[in-house]
């Protein structure tokens, strides 16, 4: 059976589970676990959107949205690329992102 497309319209629950590829770990440490909430926190209000609890195991994270007007496609894929860059810098400096998640990835 097709998965059917997620409904987004302002004032929906969302279940929001994030891995990592092959189960790799998404969090080396604390700071990235930091870096995320702190992402988050910014993101939250930019977009309209409650955030009613999170869990952060090491290789997935989980969360509980209500979407505001800008939608949680934009939420999450804010949120994503920019603690995805944000890992790629801090883990191999100057290389490219795509590089970077390579070795991140080990």
């Amino acid at each position: 059976m097709p998965i059917l497309a997620r409904l987004d319209a302002p004032g929906v629950l969302h279940h929001i589970i994030i891995r990592g590829i092959e189960r790799r770990k998404i969090f080396k440490d604390d700071k990235d676990r930091d870096d995320l909430i702190d992402r988050l926190s910014a993101l939250l209000p930019a977009t309209q959107t409650a955030c009613y609890a999170w869990a952060f195991i090491p290789n997935h994270a989980h969360f509980l949205f209500r979407s505001g007007s800008a939608g949680i496609s934009t939420l999450m894929r804010r949120l994503l690329t920019g603690y995805r860059r944000a890992v790629a810098k801090v883990k191999v400096g100057t290389r490219s992102v795509n590089k970077a998640m390579e070795k991140h990835k080990k």
